[in-house]
């Protein structure tokens, strides 16, 4: 097993958590109506830095369940947050820097 997926104090993000695409039998966390359409990991990690959190993203990697997809990852410092409210942050933020960018 990948010594990065499980670490104290630390959350592995997943582009597919945060995908209004996908179900939650394919790794969707939180509710679809605050997720965003096929978020990239380049999108999570402007999000994650524009939040101040302290990340490290893992290209190339992929979920062992779908080891076909090498979508990458990363790994946030999460302190007191549960990773459903880290989650949503995030998507919300993805949400954000999509708009200005439009």
């Amino acid at each position: 097993m990948d010594a990065t997926l499980k670490q104290p104090g630390k959350a592995v993000v997943w582009p597919v958590n945060i995908d209004s695409a996908r179900t939650l039998g394919q790794g969707r966390k939180i509710p679809r109506g605050l997720c965003v359409n096929s978020p990239k990991l380049q999108e999570l990690s402007s999000a994650a830095e524009s939040l101040g959190l302290r990340f490290e993203v893992v290209k190339g990697s992929s979920r062992p369940c779908s080891w076909w997809e090498k979508a990458g990852h990363l790994v946030v410092e999460r302190s007191e947050m549960s990773k459903r409210t880290l989650l949503t942050h995030l998507a919300e933020e993805v949400k954000r820097l999509r708009a200005t960018m439009a």
